[in-house]
Order: C-alpha cells, then sequence, then structure tokens
C-alpha cells in the first residue's frame, strides 16, 4: 500500500506540470486577440507539452504491465535465445547511439535459451542501453557482453560517463526516481526505465543489480536462469 500511495503521488507531480504548462499556455492565447504566428506559436509549444504527457503515459502503461506480468510470470512465452535479444536491442537503439557518436561493443560469451516473451527482453535491454547511452560522454563506447554464470545467463552494460553517486545507487530501479532532477528532465526522461527493466527481469525469476565508480563507469548486471546454454 505505501508503494501504491508513493506511485499515485509520484505520477500525479509528474502530470502536473506538463498539464499546468498546458493550461497556462492555453488562456494566455484566449486572453487578447493575437497574430496568426502568435496563435500558431501557442499550439506548438501545446503540442509539446502533450506529447511529453503522451509519453509520460506510455511509460506508465508499461510499468502496469510488467508488473503485472511479474504476479503471473506469464506473457507470450516462446524458447528465446538471449543474445539473440540483446542484438535486437543493439539494432533499436543504434540511432541514439550514432547520434550521439556512441559505439556500442557486444560480445557473446555464450548465451542460454529460456521460456519467455522476446519483446520483454528486448525492452530490458533496450531500457538500460537507452539510460547508457544517454548518460555518456560523446564518443565513448559502451561495453554489453552475455555469457554463463553458475547455471544463469548474465548480461552485463557498462558505461564510461560520470557514474551514479553512493547515495543515488541503491534507488535507480526505483519508479521516478532521479538523481538529477534537472539533468533526467531535460534529456526527456521519467525515471521508469530500470523500474520497468527490474520489473520484467524479476518476472522470468532473475535478477538485476547495478555497480559504478564515480567519474568512471556505471555497470549493470541481470543473472536469467537458463534452460540450455548455446555457443
Amino acid at each position: 500500500f505505501e508503494q501504491q500511495k508513493e506511485f499515485m503521488g509520484n505520477a500525479a507531480h509528474e502530470l502536473k506540470t506538463p498539464v499546468a504548462v498546458l493550461k497556462s499556455t492555453l488562456q494566455s492565447l484566449l486572453q487578447r486577440p493575437r497574430s496568426s504566428d502568435e496563435y500558431k506559436k501557442g499550439l506548438e509549444l501545446s503540442l509539446e507539452d502533450l506529447e511529453r504527457l503522451e509519453r509520460l503515459v506510455q511509460w506508465m502503461l508499461r510499468l502496469a504491465r510488467a508488473e503485472q506480468r511479474h504476479g503471473t510470470g506469464k506473457g507470450q512465452p516462446q524458447t528465446v535465445d538471449v543474445a539473440a535479444t540483446c542484438e535486437e536491442a543493439i539494432a533499436r537503439i543504434r540511432s541514439l547511439a550514432d547520434a550521439q557518436d556512441t559505439e556500442i561493443l557486444f560480445s557473446n560469451k555464450g548465451s542460454g535459451q529460456l521460456e519467455a516473451d522476446p519483446e520483454d527482453l528486448q525492452l530490458v535491454w533496450t531500457n538500460i542501453l537507452e539510460n547508457a547511452v544517454r548518460y555518456s560522454p560523446r564518443g565513448k563506447p559502451i561495453e554489453m557482453s552475455v555469457a554463463k554464470n553458475n547455471g544463469s545467463t548474465r548480461v552485463t552494460v557498462e558505461d564510461h560517463g560520470a557514474g551514479i553517486p553512493e547515495a543515488d545507487l541503491p534507488h535507480i530501479f526505483e519508479r521516478f526516481y532521479r538523481g538529477d532532477p534537472s539533468r533526467t528532465r531535460s534529456s526527456g526522461g521519467f525515471g521508469l526505465g530500470l523500474a520497468i527493466a527490474k520489473a520484467l527481469v524479476e518476472a522470468y525469476g532473475g535478477s538485476i543489480a547495478a555497480s559504478s565508480a564515480p567519474g568512471e563507469s556505471t555497470r549493470l548486471t541481470v543473472d536469467l536462469p537458463a534452460k540450455v546454454f548455446t555457443q
């Protein structure tokens, strides 16, 4: 109940700002007659705020579905190779990485297969990679690897950015958590990507953890139970 209460409070806070800005913009347009260029500019600003609201609602729906999946452990499962879903996620994030002049280096040291919805796993990797790309310096590579680890498949993603302060590290998988609110908002994020990744990983009996060396790097590690290993 406390988690749900906190979630509703955070969601209301996130929704409040763009709604207030949108209302203010429209009220300003109605206060007095304006030129067509002024109306056009006001509508463009309103559309930007509506787009942010739409993105937030989409992220909230993704999180709700991920947490429902965590409760049931069921989606549209099929036998999938973890490395293949990683490669699909890299392809999805390629344009963002290219825009940041960031190379994603991938190595497969032994992937496992498990019963899962491939879209779920691709979403996990996409969220993790997007987070790494957004907070990595331009031109710095991101390393993603898959390997066997005591009966599970371990996926690691490491960037070479500013790292995460020790005080923030235990909270990065919390919903709507922002270590640096202004920086996150400027990048268009809502603090939901890693919460969604955690919910999906745990839905498949796995675990996710983060480690960081401030000023040097951040590494996220995911362990998923594997039924069969492939090379």
